[in-house]
């Protein structure tokens, strides 16, 4: 249920926009989402967002309180707190989000906060409302044309990502941390919620005339659901999910269109920016000159002392 909320969330983001195809797009997203899905289930509203399309950093932090009445029929406020940061620049991707709830509580009387969309897709919000799901949220997209020369039958190619996390949120089940990678072509890596620190690969990236379209995004969020949780009344939630670590473009590889490996010359953006790739094999070693000298210095010894041998006979 939460994954489907957070789909959600990235398709309503203004993330959104950098999905649209462009030579060069680096995109920064942090964002405070709230939502009542019981009362409206195709949607959260945004609180507080924050983008850039450039390669530098987006930060977000604040907090904001909403008032109702808690499982027990009594007067309650809660706090809902929140940070972000994403960064997308031509090597690398960070994202990480953090939130606290202090003082959360669910009672079903209260009236929604989200509860629906106009036509213009704009949220109707009821600001006496209480929300029942809470989101901190950031991602961030990578997107480049990278131009990728090798043997003539390269026909695609796949990339190698770094990914270092780690994860952490109190013990209950109306708090979640959470963690993607997604290579925008159907490769998708749920990094779960523990730490990480290894390697995930693209699958196929089509090269079309000698250019493969890459796409990359980042996405990390910590939930609080408190959705039909009757009597639910916590002091404090705590949850953080911190990629800043990074993730890595560490190397491109070459295949043709059988699925063998072919020899991958280069990739460079239009930036200038070049990749390691993976080269085959192909070319017998040739001892460098000094080598050589050695060689032949060895076989004339040899040579020296069968010689000597013989004569002693």
């Amino acid at each position: 249920m939460i994954y489907r909320k957070l789909a959600a969330l990235f398709l309503l983001s203004p993330l959104a926009l950098a999905m649209q195809p462009a030579n060069a797009a680096w995109t920064g997203y942090a964002g405070a989402v709230v939502g009542n899905f019981s009362v409206y289930s195709s949607g959260v509203a945004g609180i507080d967002q924050r983008y850039v399309y450039d390669q530098s950093a987006v930060t977000l932090q604040g907090s904001t309180m909403f008032s109702g009445i808690d499982g027990s029929g009594n007067a309650a406020s809660m706090t809902f707190s929140y940070g972000g940061l994403a960064q997308a620049t031509s090597t690398s991707l960070k994202a990480s989000a953090s939130a606290s709830l202090a003082n959360g509580f669910y009672n079903s009387e209260n009236p929604a906060y989200m509860q629906g969309f106009t036509e213009w897709f704009s949220p109707i919000i009821d600001y006496s409302g209480v929300p029942t799901y809470l989101e901190s949220g950031s991602a961030a997209f990578y997107q480049q044309r990278v131009a990728v020369s090798g043997t003539g039958n390269l026909a695609y190619i796949t990339i190698d990502v770094k990914v270092d996390g780690t994860f952490s949120n109190s013990a209950s089940d109306s708090v979640a941390t959470w963690a993607n990678l997604d290579f925008r072509n159907g490769s998708s890596f749920n990094l779960g919620d523990q730490a990480i620190d290894q390697s995930f690969n693209s699958g196929r990236i089509d090269v079309v005339n000698g250019v493969a379209d890459v796409g990359i995004m980042l996405q990390t969020a910590v939930v609080f659901d408190l959705d039909h949780k009757p009597g639910f009344n916590e002091p404090l939630l705590e949850g953080a999910v911190d990629f800043s670590h990074t993730a890595t473009i560490t190397r491109l590889y070459g295949f043709d269109a059988s699925g063998r490996a072919v020899d991958l010359a280069s990739a460079t953006t239009a930036g200038g920016q070049s990749y390691v790739t993976y080269r085959l094999d192909n070319v017998p070693v040739v001892p460098e000159p000094g080598s050589l000298a050695l060689l032949a210095c060895g076989l004339a010894v040899i040579a020296w002392k069968t010689r000597s041998t013989s004569k002693g006979r």
